[in-house]
């Protein structure tokens, strides 16, 4: 299993690339794209520190799904930050 400094830069590297995006709702204006190199770096590292400690398949699928997940949720709290707003 991942340990939590392995699941933190996962989701730190998948923020960082989705606030970099174009199209991101987060913030006001995108990152610039210094932070997309560093969400790569960040994301390199983070699978270097996972596949350096563990092996097997298991550990990729849990890796990869903790990548996905961030894509899904960040988006998803953009909707509920939105909503908010708009009530008040």
């Amino acid at each position: 299993m991942l340990n939590s400094f392995q699941v933190l830069l996962l989701i730190a590297g998948t923020l960082l690339f989705y606030l970099s995006n174009k199209n991101q709702q987060l913030l006001p204006n995108k990152l610039s794209d210094g932070f997309r190199v560093a969400s790569y770096l960040t994301l390199l590292c983070a699978y270097g520190f996972i596949f350096s400690q563990m092996k097997g398949p298991s550990v990729i699928f849990q890796s990869i799904i903790v990548v996905m997940l961030g894509l899904m949720i960040a988006p998803f709290v953009a909707l509920l930050m939105s909503n908010k707003r708009g009530k008040s």
